[in-house]
């Protein structure tokens, strides 16, 4: 929830591949008449799943972890209502294990 809105990422398919989708809506309630709309933007290999989405203060920027098919990847926005702001996706460096997740201080993130 961040700036009066839900901001819902989610796993779904194009009818070929697994795409991550966004939709948002001031209402938990008026979610299902929002549009969806698949996260193009991310140019991370054949598919994109999983994601947690969190904001670092410390980077001053949204991350939003995911799976693809670069492994465990990551992509950063200054604005988690853009959906197509979200930098192409970049590895973290490992590609085994599925549903990242990472928690973070004031200083760190971790997997």
């Amino acid at each position: 929830y961040s700036g009066g809105r839900w901001h819902v990422f989610y796993t779904g398919t194009d009818g070929n591949l697994w795409r991550m989708g966004y939709v948002s809506s001031p209402s938990l309630f008026d979610m299902k008449s929002e549009p969806r709309r698949f996260m193009n933007s991310l140019n991370g290999g054949g598919y994109f799943c999983a994601p947690q989405v969190f904001n670092f203060p410390a980077k001053g920027r949204w991350f939003l972890i995911y799976q693809s098919g670069l492994g465990a990847t990551y992509s950063t926005n200054t604005s988690v209502s853009n959906y197509n702001g979200w930098a192409a996706g970049r590895t973290m460096g490992f590609n085994d294990g599925i549903d990242f997740w990472c928690i973070a201080d004031n200083s760190y993130v971790y997997c």
